[in-house]
């Protein structure tokens, strides 16, 4: 009777989640995330939509959770779940992790970007190696020099590929890369599956080149991304509040100044939780169980936009080095966060990141970090109406 019982209960519980799904895919995608992110404090995550339908065809890349690469795990499955041991990834490089030396050999860096003096934030922008178009609509917009960040210093990077040997590609990335100085490149194929190395390389490029800096951004080349109010309302809070505790610990005495001094593990990002991994060998998304055998992710954040203090970037690619890596990039992250006993954590205002596209209005754009799926001329349209609005954006 337990067998059958128990059999009975999945049945019923596969019904109820394909009926969710269904149901959950009707709803306008503003509600759905209203909805996700109130679940998400009290239940766990919902089933995620198809969110390339949002807004027309988002495309380009993304993460697991993002685009319904993962599910969340059912609760009335805990007693079944496989705990999994980061411990099973470990080695099968054949490296310890001190070893901090590149797989890949740098074919463009920029190694005195944080020089003489450190930034207060670094913004890494994975992107393919043939988006010229895309790089430069960020340079002119949100990642633009001209951007003021209430007077703290910021550098941006794209992290590239190589493109087909076949391409005039090389030539015209060099030739960028010499007008703008901020391009760095290593010697794997630019693809989709190598996106944890694109990441990995620009971690590795933080710890061994911009070590001082207080925080590390991560983002893709189809994001909008407002620097001010991650400056602002997310990374001074925190900078806040670790000084003051760093200072507590130090003396037990009252805070008597405050210096930009972030807390040394923290990561937040669009929060991904009790995703189980997908099985299913024709999805974009597939994980096979040989490479993790886990039954859920560890908590990770999407891809498409997380942050993270400067002294985590270094370790996080010291733990690298000892473990197995996955093709997909912000599931490998949460790995390597889970072997460093670090857990990602919400920001401030819920919706700060997205991982879909959110409607326009300078008023909500002038109050979230991330946005997906822009193209470059989108990208421009909507920066340049946002800085008409700037002054007063809910006018």
């Amino acid at each position: 009777m337990g067998l059958r019982s128990t059999l009975i209960r999945r049945c019923q519980l596969l019904l109820v989640l394909l009926a969710l799904s269904l149901l959950l895919t009707a709803i306008p995608h503003p509600i759905f995330a209203s909805l996700n992110e109130l679940l998400w404090k009290h239940a766990g995550p919902l089933l995620q939509p198809n969110v390339n339908a949002v807004e027309g065809e988002g495309g380009g890349r993304g993460d697991v959770g993002a685009r319904g690469g993962g599910v969340a795990a059912a609760d009335d499955d805990a007693d079944d779940r496989r705990g999994f041991d980061v411990g099973q990834m470990r080695a099968v490089r054949g490296r310890e992790p001190s070893t901090n030396v590149p797989e890949f050999r740098y074919l463009l860096n920029e190694p005195d970007t944080c020089r003489p003096r450190a930034p207060f934030l670094v913004v890494l922008v994975a992107s393919e190696s043939t988006e010229f178009e895309a790089r430069e609509a960020i340079r002119e917009t949100w990642a633009s020099e001209s951007v003021a960040l209430r007077g703290v210093s910021f550098r941006r990077l794209f992290l590239l590929g190589t493109a087909s040997p076949a391409s005039d590609a090389q030539r015209r990335i060099e030739e960028e890369s010499r007008r703008h100085g901020d391009l760095i490149q290593q010697n794997f194929t630019d693809a989709y599956d190598n996106l944890t190395l694109k990441t990995m390389m620009g971690l590795h490029w933080v710890s061994v080149h911009c070590p001082h800096a207080s925080y590390v951004m991560k983002t893709d080349s189809d994001m909008f991304v407002n620097l001010e109010v991650l400056v602002k309302a997310v990374l001074e809070q925190q900078v806040n509040e670790g000084q003051q505790q760093q200072q507590q610990e130090e003396d037990g005495s009252e805070i008597t100044q405050r210096r930009r001094v972030p807390p040394r593990d923290y990561f937040t990002g669009y929060v991904m939780r009790g995703f189980l991994p997908n099985r299913n060998p024709a999805s974009k998304w597939y994980m096979p169980e040989d490479m993790y055998p886990g039954a859920t992710y560890p908590t990770f954040c999407s891809g498409t936009g997380y942050v993270m203090s400067a002294t985590l970037a270094s370790r996080l690619y010291r733990a690298s080095l000892a473990i197995r890596r996955l093709r997909l990039e912000d599931v490998y992250v949460g790995v390597c966060l889970e072997s460093l006993g670090v857990e990602p954590v919400f920001p401030p205002y819920e919706f700060h990141f997205n991982h879909w596209r959110v409607s326009y209005s300078p008023c909500q754009y002038s109050r979230i970090v991330t946005s997906h799926a822009f193209s470059p001329s989108e990208l421009r349209h909507y920066w340049g109406d946002l800085q008409l609005h700037r002054d007063k954006p809910c006018g």
